[in-house]
């Protein structure tokens, strides 16, 4: 069974790797003068969600086996966000119809009930790593619903759900797993920075695309 497990831990943890290496490299590309790029900028906004939601099962399933039902159930919470925002990306949720609104409930609705679920499951905090779960909790639930919606202030809370997770990682001795979470933290604090710095001037061949916040 070790043998599925760390498949498992590879298959998800890696999924989630590349999602911030796409979204990262998506804030990038439109900040790129070529119009080489504009093809592309849907592209590796897709790309990061559809890996986000390849990589969501292997978590839920091995964390559900080792028993750690919060954490678990905290990642189920982020799928309806997932969804919204690759839905977004693909054109097919158009603002304010009801299928928008009606997933946007749903969206608001997760993201609340898994934070309120790991605190109260978690009860009186007494380890660090509890404080750890919770705060992980909160930034990436937190993060999937800004930024399905289209606010960079989403990579701010990603970058707090990486750095409570390198932290939780390294005191549970899987460095290597920590090391991974403190990659996609400087991804997130680029892709940030990428999203809300102002865009170059461009020629009037290449108007520019409106600042996203």
């Amino acid at each position: 069974m070790e043998g599925y497990l760390w498949i498992l831990a590879t298959w998800g943890g890696w999924f989630y790797f590349f999602n911030k290496l796409a979204f990262v490299l998506g804030e990038g590309i439109h900040r790129s003068e070529g119009r080489w790029a504009e093809p592309y900028l849907p592209l590796f906004e897709q790309a990061a969600w559809f890996l986000y939601l390849v990589g969501l099962p292997a978590w839920v399933v091995l964390l559900w086996y080792r028993e750690d039902f919060i954490v678990s159930f905290i990642e189920m919470a982020g799928a309806p966000s997932m969804l919204y925002g690759l839905f977004v990306s693909l054109g097919w949720m158009q603002k304010n119809t009801t299928r928008e609104r009606l997933m946007n409930i749903i969206c608001v609705v997760g993201t609340f009930l898994g934070i309120g679920v790991s605190f109260r499951l978690l009860g009186i905090m007494t380890r660090d790593d509890q404080w750890l779960e919770v705060a992980l909790s909160v930034g990436f639930l937190t993060g999937l619903y800004l930024r399905s919606h289209g606010s960079a202030r989403g990579y701010l809370f990603f970058a707090f759900m990486n750095l409570s997770n390198t932290a939780l990682m390294y005191r549970q001795g899987h460095e290597y797993l920590a090391l991974q979470q403190f990659v996609s933290l400087i991804f997130m604090i680029v892709a940030y920075y990428f999203a809300v710095t102002p865009l170059p001037e461009r020629s009037r061949c290449h108007p520019v695309v409106e600042e996203r916040t």
